[in-house]
């Protein structure tokens, strides 16, 4: 907030909103196939006694997509569980701060999973040797998929911590009671 309105997004910030957006549309349409698919295998198990072949590869797949497309969402709208014991001690500019860093912690993690994530999902289209367990499908395109939703996790903690830099330097307007 500056002078008692919102900071206005930056046409980066703006970008990585849109398309951390777009990706969790895909996870609700994932979330619906899901059920869909349960659904179907319900009654399929009722009729015939028996479970869809290649359910549990879908599953997994679609657990994936989920999971790792719908985390930069929840982290844009700051919807994660905060372990707020060492931020609350904090106040004024401090707070910002220390929030940098704890920001900055969590870049240099989800950077370093999106490198080995990538480099092993890169591997593994160029030679695939692991697949999935009834379908056998390859293991590559899960992991690009996973790295491609820590990428775009990384880039809304980029701009949480230029947001989190940027509140150490801006005067707050003082409280008028």
């Amino acid at each position: 907030m500056i002078d008692g309105k919102p900071a206005e997004k930056s046409k980066f910030a703006a970008i990585v909103d849109r398309i951390s957006r777009g990706l969790v549309y895909v996870t609700f349409g994932t979330i619906l196939l899901l059920l869909l698919t349960y659904t179907v295998d319900g009654v399929y198990r009722y009729i015939s006694g028996r479970s869809i072949f290649g359910l549990m590869d879908v599953v997994e797949f679609s657990l994936v997509l989920t999971i790792f497309l719908g985390i930069a969402y929840v982290a844009s709208i700051k919807g994660h569980i905060n372990v707020t014991l060492a931020t609350d001690k904090y106040q004024g500019r401090a707070k910002p701060v220390v929030n940098a860093v704890a920001t900055l912690l969590g870049i240099i993690y989800i950077a370093l999973m999106t490198w080995q994530l990538g480099a092993r999902g890169w591997k593994q289209i160029m030679d695939p040797t692991l697949t999935t367990s009834s379908l056998q499908w390859p293991i590559g395109p899960f992991l690009l998929i996973m790295a491609l939703g820590c990428f775009v996790l990384l880039l809304v903690l980029i701009t949480d911590l230029f947001s989190d830099i940027s509140g150490a330097f801006v005067k707050k307007p003082a409280n008028k009671s």
